[in-house]
């Protein structure tokens, strides 16, 4: 189901030649006016047009229908209404090869092709018995296998032999009633349109659909780029009677409003382009009567509520597939039954698995505790929760919410934590409150909230809390040397105070996982992605955690990182059963630095380590919006030669294809967590330490440049007119000081900083939280976001 968001994701179907310059005017004319629409109202607008700039990677790979699909799925996703436009010629378009089969189908299927046909899918495809499609069928798929370079010539053979003998041989094994009968037939863009337009879950008045026809279209040869001709060379008339069908159903289910047709003339060797300024014209209007409804329905400023949110779907994320873990559930249970006048800190090393432990063990407490109220925020997960006073602020607001007090939000920071104390105690002398901070040590240095001094170290009665931290970098890097002791170690910073004021009895260290929950746990994480391994596959995986970390547990145990175990089994899940097991590595960090190398040998050095850089270098390493990073990529220089150096296509409209992005993100995806910020997604890396390798492999020596190009692109998005008025997005207000500090770009700084008009509006529209029905009103932060810019700014200004 799609989720209201601040983005409007489109999604533009279309064929290739026939319509291109139909989708460049789009590009060109209507793409960006929306982008400036969307933005007047602090939304984005990205139009997802994935047939200019199909490179050899993602077609070599074997790739382009699946990223086609699974780009159409984001914007249904993301983006309620309008997500997806469809344009139309007459042309059917290009009918892939199917990039994989069920094996029971594809051998029934082969089983009805020629000699000749037969040997050639016996060449191009490849059963990966991983694969396990459907537990009610036997596992294994047939996949269409990826080309080198110089298999080209072999290729294009293939292709024009297997494609209609695959579906002459699909029709002949009975499949020509079922679902599975589409891949063979279908083209590319009806494969679209079957997924977008006229699946019976779509809303139609998410949908437009644009049809041009060419008057006195040539039937030879010179029309090749407009319309589908036969091997012969004459019109192809099964794609025509095909594309005529798929006219008239996409016309049925969208309803005349949202289809528009247009007429062309042939003139010389190429139609008449005069219907352009018509469509263009539609497109926008289209487009833009749905948006601003979207826009009036969605709210406009953020509230409790989608704070909450944030962190609620965090807590989903970091439980999903959980396993094992009973011993610390357990004491974190007893903890929450018994009671006690002390939180209980929940301590382990970088990738031990505190947030999922921490989240389950919430929704543990759910259940178990029905009748008390339980608040949680895992800390970095929003930029406000990373911030002490606003964190205070909002716990302070959602208590006063749950337990019906009424009180205004202190200013001063002393005050507000001596309230936080006292709204404690009110609400845990009405009924049990559980209160889950995970993360401690992501907390920003503003007010000193690291040295802890606003956590309560007694509680009062009917309060419990949790927390989670991880011991400072000196202590974790000595940790692995240290880790046969069963003696607990004084530790440092925030770890260390917490010792020295709390009892012993109170700081539960969270060991390493051992091999049986490794096991279930990976068994578990296949299941859901419809994978499996082979024997020596899983063991390479297994073995690999094992050794990952000393493990402190009951002789002749073995175990790991749960970190490590995530990290080999996503690059589990990319190999078929005939794949060797590469890029284990025994390692946590190294496991990252594999990665990034296989991605780098994919996308390119260049791409890969300037979006990593980009994502490391944000504040709090909170990450980016999507459409951030669609700006940024093409801001930068160097990303644009190495993408013209390993394309034919050019740069247009100052934007790269988004299909460079989409490749990488899908790669990206299991690595990329979600956050959120003045109302905008963001994506940023899943766990600390795949920050902290890209920082050092990409950022060192280049972090004021990467800050710098950040800077640029966030000054844009904050005075789009650049005359000064800074009414642009309230993230990019956010954003630019800390940018322009980290660039060392001392006028900027001065500039922004003693502007007026940018203080006003940042104070006014940064940090701004509607509270509907509470007597304090809306709540204003962009005060204090000022005052850390200024922090953060007084380096730039030292002394030479």
């Amino acid at each position: 189901m799609a989720q209201a968001s601040r983005v409007f994701r489109v999604f533009v179907s279309s064929t290739f030649t026939d319509l291109e310059a139909e989708r460049d005017a789009l590009q060109t004319l209507v793409f960006p006016k929306l982008r400036e629409h969307c933005a007047e109202s602090g939304y984005s607008f990205q139009a997802i047009d994935l047939r200019w700039g199909i490179g050899v990677e993602a077609s070599a790979g074997q790739r382009t229908m699946r990223i086609c699909l699974d780009e159409l799925a984001r914007c249904q996703a993301v983006t309620p209404r309008p997500n997806f436009l469809v344009l139309l010629g007459d042309r059917y378009g290009w009918r892939p090869l199917p990039e994989e089969v069920p094996a029971a189908e594809f051998e029934a299927v082969r089983a009805k092709l020629e000699p000749d046909a037969q040997a050639l899918a016996g060449t191009w495809y490849r059963l990966d018995e991983n694969a396990v499609p459907d537990e009610h069928k036997p596992p294994g798929v047939y996949r269409l296998q990826p080309r080198g370079a110089d298999e080209e010539t072999a290729w294009n053979h293939a292709q024009r032999v297997l494609a209609p003998a695959l579906r002459k041989a699909a029709l002949a094994a009975g499949l020509a009633d079922s679902d599975a009968f589409v891949k063979y037939t279908a083209s590319a863009t009806e494969q679209e349109i079957l997924a977008g337009a006229l699946a019976e879950d779509v809303d139609a008045t998410s949908v437009f659909a644009f049809y041009r026809t060419i008057d006195g279209l040539p039937e030879g040869s010179e029309a090749k780029d407009y319309r589908d001709l036969g091997s012969d060379g004459t019109p192809d008339t099964e794609a025509g009677s095909m594309l005529a069908g798929l006219k008239e159903r996409l016309r049925d289910r969208l309803g005349a409003d949202n289809v528009e047709t247009y007429q062309a003339t042939w003139q010389g060797t190429a139609p008449f382009t005069d219907h352009l300024a018509q469509l263009c014209d539609d497109v926008r209007v289209a487009l833009t009567s749905v948006i601003d409804a979207e826009i009036a329905r969605l709210p406009k400023i953020d509230s409790p509520e989608r704070e909450r949110a944030a962190h609620e779907a965090f807590r989903d994320e970091r439980a999903s597939s959980f396993e094992g873990r009973e011993e610390y559930l357990a004491a974190i249970g007893s903890y929450a039954a018994q009671g006690a006048a002390h939180p209980l800190v929940v301590w382990g090393t970088g990738g031990s698995g505190k947030s999922a432990l921490l989240a389950q063990a919430i929704a543990d407490a759910r259940t178990a505790h029905s009748g008390a109220t339980l608040v949680h925020r895992f800390i970095g997960a929003t930029p406000a929760s990373a911030d002490i006073r606003s964190l205070l602020q909002d716990l302070f607001a959602e208590i006063g919410t749950e337990y019906g007090i009424e009180g205004e939000t202190p200013s001063d920071f002393n005050e507000l934590v001596r309230a936080f104390r006292e709204r404690l105690e009110a609400a845990g002398a009405q009924r049990p409150l559980l209160l889950f901070l995970d993360s401690l040590d992501q907390l920003s240095a503003s007010s000193g909230a690291q040295g802890l001094s606003w956590l309560p170290t007694q509680l009062p009665e009917g309060v419990w809390l949790v927390v989670s931290t991880r011991p400072d970098e000196d202590d974790e890097a000595s940790s692995a040397e240290a880790a046969e002791s069963t003696t607990p170690r004084p530790m440092r910073g925030q770890l260390g105070t917490l010792q020295r004021t709390l009892p012993e009895t109170a700081i539960l260290e969270l060991r390493p996982m051992t091999l049986s929950e490794g096991e279930r746990l990976l068994a578990a994480w296949l299941k859901l992605a419809k994978r499996t391994l082979t024997a020596g596959q899983r063991s390479a995986v297994l073995d690999s955690f094992a050794r990952s970390v000393p493990l402190r547990l009951q002789e002749g145990q073995h175990g790991g990182l749960p970190l490590h175990l995530r990290l080999a089994f996503e690059t589990s899940r990319t190999w078929c059963s005939y794949d060797p097991p590469a890029g284990i590595r025994d390692k946590v960090r190294d496991m990252v630095a594999a990665l990034y190398e296989r991605l780098e040998h994919e996308h390119g050095p260049v791409l890969v380590g300037h979006t990593l850089a980009f994502l490391a270098v944000t504040r709090n390493t909170m990450g980016l919006a999507e459409d951030e990073i669609l700006d940024v990529l093409p801001a930068d220089n160097a990303v644009l030669d190495e993408f013209r150096s390993r394309s034919k296509h050019e740069v247009v409209v100052g934007r790269i294809p988004v299909i460079v992005w989409s490749r990488l993100y899908f790669d990206l995806q299991p690595y990329l967590g979600t956050r959120s910020s003045e109302g905008a997604t963001l994506l940023a890396f899943y766990h600390r330490e795949l920050a902290e390798v890209a920082t050092k492999r990409y950022l060192e020596g280049h972090r004021a440049e990467r800050h710098a190009t950040l800077a640029g692109v966030f000054r844009t998005l904050a005075d789009p007119e650049g005359d000064g008025t800074w009414t642009g997005r309230s993230r990019a207000l956010a954003e630019l000081p800390y940018h322009l500090a980290g660039a060392d770009n001392r006028d900027g700084v001065f500039e922004v900083l003693t502007d007026f008009s940018f203080l006003e509006q940042k104070a006014a529209r940064v940090g701004v939280v509607e509270r509907p029905g509470s007597a304090e009103g809306t709540l204003y932060t962009g005060v204090y976001a000022l005052l850390d810019d200024y922090d953060n700014a007084l380096p730039v200004f030292r002394e030479e």
